[in-house]
Order: C-alpha cells, then sequence, then structure tokens
C-alpha cells in the first residue's frame, strides 16, 4: 500500500491502460515507497513487467487443460519454465512418499528485471481436488510457509529475466497427512497468489500392481483403447474396503482428465482388484511431439532459420507433418528439460504444421505442450497463414526440451486427442493408477499408494 491507503490496483484502475506508469508500477516490489517519488516517476520510468502480467491467468482459469486441476492457478505469461519435481527421480511425476527423505524442486523464470521475493505455501485436498476442509494443523506440521528470494539474474541474448529455485525438503515442510496438495506461489510483498501447481503425497502401503488390455476398433474414429486393471492387497486398518477405498488412473500426467473406476472385487480377503470398464477406457494412440531445442542455433536439425538479432531473438522450426507427427519415443511427457543456466536465452519460435485436406480455415487447432501447462488459451492457437500454407503458432520459449501435442476443439468445446493423431496403432502410454481412502474419522481422503506403469 502507498500512504494515504491507496493500493497499487486502485491506481492502476484509476489511471487506465493509456498511462505508461501502469508498466512501472505492476514491477514494485517495495512496500515503503514516498508518494512524491512515486509521482516523480509517473512519466520517466518504465519496467519490463507489469500489473496485468502477473494477474492475467485469471481469465484462463475455466478454459479446457489436460494439466490444470480444480482450483489451481494457471500461471501468468510472465512466469515460464515453471517445473515440479520431485529429487528421487527427476523424470517422474511429483509423487512424493510420506515419512520419507524425498524432496520437491520448485523452478521458474520470471520475465523481469528486478529481484522478487515469494510466498510458498501449501492446501490439502481430496481426490476430485476439492478442498479437504481441514485444519492445516491435520496436514502440515513444520513450516507452514516458505519464502523464496535471491533469484539469479539472467546472462543471455533475448528477454531479461530471474530463474528460482528452491529445494522443499520434508524434514523443513513436515507433512503429516498423504492425499493430494497443491503448492501456491505469491507474491510476497502484495500477498497476491500467483500460479498453483499440484503434487502427492503417498503413504505407500499395501501392494499395488497394474496392467492393462488394448481393445482395438472401439474409441473414437474406431482407434484403440486402453482398458487398465489393478489389484491391491490393503493394510489391515482398512475394516470396510468397499466403503473406504476408491481408484483412480491417470494417463500421461494429464491429471485433469483423473478418471475413477466403477468396477470392484472385493471378493477376496485382504485383496481389492478394479478396473476401468470400456466405457471409461483410455485412447491408446495419443502421440506426441518432442523436440530439443537445448540450444538456439540454425546449426540444428530442428531449426530452419534463427534470427538472434531480433527482440527477442526469432526461431522458426521445422515443420511438422500430419501424419508424421509422433516422434515415436516412450518418454515424451516424462521428458521436459527447461535450461537451468542463465546463459540459456529465450526466443519466439515459431511451430509449423503442415495440414491436409482434412483440416479447413473453420478448424479450431491449438498447439499444447509443456511450455504453456497443456492449457488452451488465446495464445494456444494456430492460424492458417495464407502465403506459407502452415498452421502456425508462436510461442516464448526458453532454451530445452519441449513435448507438445497440436489438438482439435470439438463441437462441444472440447479437447479432442484422437482427431489430430497421425496413427491408428497404439501408442506407449504412461499410466498413474491410485488408491485412495476416506478415512472414517477425520473424513478426508489419503492417498494410500501409487503406481506407475506404461501400456502399448
Amino acid at each position: 500500500m502507498f500512504s494515504g491507503g491507496v493500493s497499487l490496483f486502485d491506481l492502476r484502475t484509476y489511471l487506465k491502460k493509456d498511462q505508461p506508469i501502469i508498466d512501472f508500477l505492476g514491477s514494485l516490489k517495495l512496500r515503503s515507497i514516498f508518494n512524491i517519488l512515486i509521482l516523480g516517476c509517473l512519466t520517466a520510468c518504465s519496467s519490463s513487467l507489469n500489473v496485468s502480467s502477473r494477474s492475467d491467468s485469471g481469465d484462463e482459469i475455466s478454459v479446457n487443460s489436460l494439466f490444470v486441476v480444480p482450483n489451481q492457478l494457471p500461471a501468468p505469461a510472465s512466469f515460464k519454465s515453471i517445473k515440479l519435481y520431485a529429487t528421487k527421480d527427476t523424470a517422474k511425476p511429483p509423487i512424493i512418499d510420506l515419512n520419507s527423505e524425498d524432496q520437491l524442486i520448485l523452478s521458474f523464470d520470471e520475465l523481469t528485471d528486478i529481484n522478487g521475493q515469494f510466498r510458498i505455501t501449501f492446501t490439502h485436498h481430496n481426490k476430485n481436488w476439492e478442498y479437504s476442509n481441514i485444519p492445516q494443523d491435520w496436514y502440515l506440521q513444520g513450516i507452514g510457509e516458505l519464502v523464496l528470494g535471491g533469484g539469479q539474474t539472467s546472462n543471455s541474448r533475448g528477454p531479461d529475466y530471474i530463474h528460482y529455485e528452491i529445494t522443499i525438503s520434508q524434514e523443513e515442510v513436515k507433512f503429516i497427512s498423504s492425499g493430494n496438495y497443491l503448492l501456491h506461489v505469491s507474491d510476497a510483498e502484495s500477498g497476491q497468489e500467483l500460479f498453483s501447481l499440484p503434487f502427492l503425497i503417498t503413504e505407500n502401503v499395501g501392494e499395488l500392481s497394474s496392467t492393462s488390455q488394448t481393445i482395438f476398433n472401439s474409441g473414437n474414429r474406431f482407434f484403440p483403447e486402453h482398458r487398465l486393471f489393478s489389484t491391491y492387497q490393503y493394510p489391515d486398518f482398512v475394516e470396510y474396503p468397499e466403503f473406504d477405498l476408491s481408484f483412480a488412473y491417470i494417463q500421461n500426467r494429464f491429471w485433469s482428465d483423473t478418471r475413477f473406476t466403477e468396477s470392484y472385487d472385493f471378493n477376496s480377503p485382504g485383496v481389492a482388484k478394479f478396473d476401468l470398464t470400456q466405457s471409461n477406457a483410455f485412447p491408446a494412440n495419443i502421440g506426441h511431439i518432442q523436440k530439443d531445442l537445448s540450444r538456439f542455433s540454425q546449426n540444428t536439425f530442428e531449426i530452419v532459420e534463427w534470427n538472434p538479432g531480433s527482440t527477442p531473438p526469432k526461431v522458426i522450426l521445422r515443420e511438422d507433418v500430419l501424419n508424421f507427427l509422433n516422434s515415436g519415443s516412450d518418454s515424451i511427457i516424462r521428458t521436459y528439460k527447461p535450461e537451468s543456466s542463465i546463459r540459456s536465452g529465450y526466443a519466439n519460435v515459431l511451430f509449423r504444421l503442415d495440414g491436409d485436406e482434412s483440416l479447413s480455415s473453420e478448424d479450431e487447432i491449438h498447439i499444447l505442450g509443456d511450455f504453456n501447462q497443456w492449457t488452451v488459451n488465446k495464445n494456444s492457437e494456430l492460424l492458417l497463414n495464407p502465403d506459407s500454407g502452415f498452421w502456425e503458432n508462436q510461442q516464448l520459449l526458453k532454451e530445452g526440451i519441449y513435448g507438445y501435442q497440436y489438438i482439435r476443439i470439438d463441437e462441444n468445446r472440447e479437447i479432442d486427442l484422437t482427431t489430430l493423431s497421425d496413427n491408428s496403432s497404439p501408442q506407449v502410454q504412461e499410466y498413474i493408477s491410485l488408491v485412495y481412502y476416506n478415512d472414517p474419522e477425520r473424513k478426508f481422503d489419503r492417498l494410500l499408494a501409487t503406481g506407475i506403469f506404461y501400456a502399448r
């Protein structure tokens, strides 16, 4: 707040969008600034970050996303290269064991030249990602709030950015309950939440095993599907498994498409069998593209044009061709590696899709990937370039390795993962199986076990 009780947001509203000071005011992170200094900067000061760039995720909350779960806040455009992973295996999903030495690592860049400070907090959620509404001391006994500052200033061509990284140790943040969690990142000065990320804490009790069955000519456009089957030997404290246990699967870490089972078998003592029915099966032919952009240079196969002299630098990628989109790798989703070095730069990267007669200018085509949280928004749509004949989209990316996919929005305004799939044969898919236990005493969902397996 400024003296007199006027906030940055009140002043921004008053001045409206045609005032250049907005860019400057939005970048300020100091609480005690005299009004005379502020007025002196009204026409002279500017910054690479503005208030709206830190707040523009609000219009994305209701849009389609393969990643963003209910109550999660998508990241604003000024925050890039966001990654949350477990230290036990950086290639695996952000799942840690309760009461273990497992750690979480959060890293991200903010596109600004002003060093900031952030608050890291945590909330517990039920299996459907609704708030569990339990007091914090039921799931957290350690430090409930971490402060992240001291970022590293970039030393590269392209837009300025500050790189931040923090290791979250269970010795410091003592989680005492399993389940679904959101990690929240807020501005330490204003308290404004900027974005949040999902992670899971499992008790790793009982024995869980899973398999798959491929069903051909059964899905959308008669593409193959995966039915999933699991067996779980549950612990003794589960007295009424048919009432207190529930089971779910996640495909390719698309958290928002968690599918719960409707078929159970508790006939064997101490053993639960569950599966996805055919009507709820996952598509088995989803393919993904992976690009190694670890170095922006015209000397790499993926890049056909590199212009380091523009602001920001510009990269034009070799076109992707419809019907030849799959990269043939079984690690596409698991490989997401924005470079952490402050020498690595950002560039405007132009993606180009060479379609065919099956695509028309009336189609709504989007690119979803690691760089936009697999979310449909105004910046993910491809437009047909009449001069080149390519469907094109530009993304501001840091050097690194990225997975992505082209999708169509169907008549129900939902993400269609299979129409642009270039293969009617099964592809390797990653699955996570989950076993939840609704604690009969405390009335919240504990996560007893998780498993990662693959199916073709």
